[in-house]
Formats: C-alpha cells, sequence, structure tokens
C-alpha cells in the first residue's frame, strides 16, 4: 500500500475516534443549570446518592446535576471506645495485696469493661407527591422547593425537627400552582444522632491453676440514654412531618451470665 494511502487511513480513524465524544457532550449539553440548594442556603455537597434499597432514583431524567450530594449514611462524626479495666485490687494487685483467700475470693479478680458509641444522624431526602407536583415517573421522588432554613431546636419528639414553612410545592398554594420540579437538594436533612454506652461487670475466680469460673453482669445502653429515631421527611403530611414515632436504640437490658473454664 502506497504511504500517503495509509497516512489517509490513520486520518480517517483519528476523525472518527474523535466523533463519539462530541456527541456525548452535546448529548449532555441541553442540562439546565443547577438550582440545588443546602440547608443553610449554599449548594449542596456533591456525593452519591442511595435511598432505602433505591438507587438511582431521580426527580428529573434531564438534570442529572440536581441529584448529587451527600449520601444518606455520611456520617459527620463518629466515635467508637472500647476499654477493659482490671480493677487494682487483690492479690497481687496495688490494692489489698495482704487480704486472706476468702476476702480475695470475695473482693479480688474484678474487670469492667465498656463501647462506647457517639455519632451524629443520618441523612434524610425531603419529598413530596410526585404525581400532582411534578409528575415524574411513579417510582420517582418529587422535591419541594427550599425557601429558608429547615432546622428548629427540636428532636422531633415534642416539636417538629423541621420548619414545615422553609419548604414550598405546587399542591401547598390555594389554588394549586402547576406541576414543577423543586429545588430542594439530595439528603440535605440531618436525623438524630446516637449517644450510648454499653458496659460489662466480670469477675474471676480460679482454683487449681487450671479451673476458673467467670461471672458476667452485661449492661446495653448502660445509662438508658434516650437516643430517638429518624423524623419523617415528608413535608405534604404536616401532621408528621418532622416528628419522631421511636428510637434508634431499645431502652436499657440486662443479662447475667457464668462460664467455666477447665
Amino acid at each position: 500500500m502506497p504511504r500517503h494511502a495509509a497516512s489517509r487511513g490513520r486520518s480517517r480513524k483519528r476523525r472518527r475516534s474523535r466523533r463519539p465524544s462530541s456527541a456525548i457532550a452535546a448529548r449532555g449539553s441541553p442540562s439546565p443549570p443547577s438550582r440545588r440548594r443546602h440547608a443553610d442556603g449554599a449548594r449542596a455537597p456533591t456525593g452519591g446518592r442511595t435511598a432505602a434499597g433505591n438507587i438511582g432514583q431521580i426527580q428529573n431524567p434531564l438534570n442529572f446535576k440536581d441529584e448529587k450530594g451527600v449520601t444518606v449514611d455520611n456520617i459527620k462524626q463518629r466515635f467508637v471506645n472500647s476499654l477493659v479495666y482490671e480493677l487494682p485490687w487483690g492479690k497481687g494487685k496495688p490494692l489489698g495485696s495482704n487480704m486472706n483467700a476468702i476476702t480475695d475470693k470475695i473482693l479480688g479478680g474484678w474487670t469492667v469493661s465498656a463501647i462506647t458509641t457517639f455519632r451524629s444522624g443520618f441523612w434524610l431526602d425531603p419529598r413530596v407527591n410526585n404525581v400532582n407536583n411534578c409528575n415524574s415517573a411513579s417510582n420517582n421522588f418529587c422535591r419541594p422547593d427550599l425557601v429558608s432554613n429547615p432546622y428548629l431546636d427540636s428532636n422531633g419528639v415534642d416539636s417538629p425537627m423541621f420548619d414545615i414553612n422553609a419548604f414550598n410545592w405546587p399542591r401547598k398554594t390555594t389554588p394549586f400552582a402547576n406541576p414543577r420540579y423543586g429545588t430542594a437538594g439530595v439528603n440535605i436533612l440531618e436525623g438524630n444522632g446516637i449517644n450510648t454506652w454499653d458496659m460489662a461487670l466480670l469477675k474471676n475466680i480460679a482454683w487449681a491453676d487450671r479451673y476458673r469460673i467467670q461471672f458476667r453482669w452485661e449492661m446495653f445502653n448502660t445509662f438508658n440514654h434516650a437516643s430517638f429515631g429518624q423524623p419523617s421527611a415528608t413535608p405534604d403530611t404536616p401532621a408528621t412531618f418532622g416528628r419522631v414515632t421511636g428510637t434508634a436504640i431499645g431502652p436499657r437490658e440486662m443479662q447475667f451470665g457464668l462460664k467455666f473454664y477447665f
């Protein structure tokens, strides 16, 4: 094959390889500028999106930019600490090393363990009825307009956690407005966090250098601290919006155990 013919063939291939990229850019160009708003008035942060087993459900299929936001499990702060502390009294310990055998069996050999968990809340996606507010697909979600700061000084038990007046949507007005896509970002509402301590008191009794009995007193949510569940995030149901109907962690539970090591 002549050299100039091979050169033209390679040029055609290069030109053809550039066409798909320009076509992709053209298909993505009609998306309108993003109007997402975060709860504090700034643009919502970027990130992935997953909600209750439904991945990729979007409000407007022609505008993916408005679907960027934090994931529901994007926990800002989380602290977990575990400890095991052998109490310092009994034979061979700093305190009570001269105990007699009977006293040592009662007061010695105690251990305290604990697991402490503190974390901030999960994120919630504000949603309104899709058929009457944005005419989206039946299994997709519509979001309202965010017009002001949605947070109230409450945990959602005695009073709502979110301000319903911070949101607006077509069916809220009288007469009803025409359906539209809302300006609220994805997962902009932060729910309640968790504060819990799980503790245990253990007593070890050994004899004959081979056998050991361990008594265990275990407590879950030791201080019976109420960690409330997630509030409702559907402003078009005002009776329950921002309200909490349960707890994330149950009340204090205790259990006793006895182990024999040999």
